[in-house]
């Protein structure tokens, strides 16, 4: 019995050993297998997919979503539109549709779209990214406008116009770029987007329309194109962001109120075309701490300067002949720092309160001002 449970024992450990081999063997004939097999597959067969289970798609693919139905949007005919020879066109006026993501049609109804018409997509909360399709020359005004989680828009450089208060409110819009094809921007047409970081305006732009940028709070700097030629009252209001400025030449007016508040502003660059510093222009910018005038202003408005605290020099060219005219007066009013002032000869009137609170300025200048006006210059 001994030797035959041992010679079991034997056989049953040899067999253990020969299965073992084979399954070995097996497995790395199947791996073997599947690895020709891999290598040898063809190429357009192979599908990768995502942790999500769906298959990946190209960057480009991913930026530019299809198109929208047709079916999501209003529309209606634009008869002054004239593409390839022929008559008509199709203008958008509404949005039906509830996706975050919206890529405009290029053509509806085998007609090319060729406009955004006013109030299309007024206060759509659910926009978060808009594509404009090439071919659009408008942005109608407020067509935008109170699209409170619009971030992105994508703006082609077949548009040459947008209208008033295209972009109002629309308080999460970061950044924007504004093709050269682009001559006309409305009043208030980026009036509140108060997380607006970064824009470029067109090249070929004249005119910065009144409160385009009014409350624009993040935006820290931007570049106005040497063409410019007129900034609006209030363009820049409370942008309380901006840093720096540097206006072109050929700029003959800085307007009411255009920047105002702006109280983070510490450089200030104005071209010798100004002749006329605005009612208010620079009111409230409570860190600027110089400021050199041109030559060739000959006005200063009233409250042009008013609380500007932090300011300590503003050099006044020959030439100038009126410094704070007007009902309020109060030119530099309340700027308790400054403290190095010229009077040019030049000057002939100076309006109430000027220089009120201006308690730093030294004797000689206090009586030059005295000598003008004794209502503009007061400590209290």
């Amino acid at each position: 019995m001994v030797m035959r449970y041992g010679r079991y024992r034997r056989r049953r450990k040899k067999y253990k050993e020969a299965v073992l081999s084979l399954l070995f063997v097996s497995l790395a004939v199947l791996l073997v297998a599947a690895a020709y097999n891999l290598m040898n597959r063809p190429e357009a067969e192979y599908v990768f997919y995502s942790m999500a289970g769906v298959p990946e798609t190209s960057e480009e693919e991913t930026a530019r979503p299809p198109e929208d139905s047709p079916e999501s949007f209003a529309y209606e005919y634009d008869g002054g539109y004239i593409h390839d020879g022929e008559a008509g066109g199709v203008r958008i006026t509404g949005y039906d549709g509830s996706k975050s993501i919206v890529r405009i049609p290029g053509e509806i109804s085998g007609l090319p779209v060729v406009s955004v018409g006013d109030f299309a997509f007024r206060e759509e909360t659910s926009l978060t990214i808009v594509i404009i399709p090439d071919g659009v020359t408008s942005i109608g005004d407020a067509a935008f406008a109170g699209c409170a989680m619009l971030a992105e828009v994508i703006i082609p450089d077949s548009v040459t116009s947008i209208g008033n208060n295209a972009f109002n409110g629309c308080t999460s819009l970061k950044s924007v770029v504004i093709p050269d094809s682009v001559t006309s921007i409305g009043d208030r047409a980026f009036y509140d987007c108060r997380s607006l970081e970064s824009v470029i305006l067109p090249q070929n732009i004249k005119i910065i329309e009144k409160e385009t940028f009014r409350g624009c709070r993040a935006l820290p700097g931007i570049v106005i194109p040497d063409g410019v030629t007129g900034i609006g009252d209030a363009a820049f209001y409370d942008c309380r962001s901006l840093k720096s400025i540097a206006l072109p030449d050929g700029l003959a007016v800085i307007s009411y109120e255009t920047f105002m508040g702006c109280s983070s502003l510490t450089d200030v660059t104005l071209p010798g075309s100004v002749t006329v510093i605005g009612s208010s222009a620079f009111s409230d910018c409570v860190s600027l701490k110089e400021i050199e005038i041109p030559e060739g202003v000959k006005n200063i408005r009233w409250r042009a300067f008013f609380n500007c605290s932090a300011l300590t020099s503003a050099s006044l060219p020959e030439g100038l002949l009126a410094i704070g005219g007007g009902i309020n007066g109060g030119a530099f009013q309340r700027c308790s720092l400054l403290s190095v002032l010229n009077i040019p000869d030049s000057v002939t009137s100076i309006g109430d309160h000027a220089f009120n609170s201006c308690a730093l300025l030294p004797d000689g200048t206090v009586r030059k001002i005295l000598d003008i006006n004794p209502s503009a210059w007061s400590n209290h």
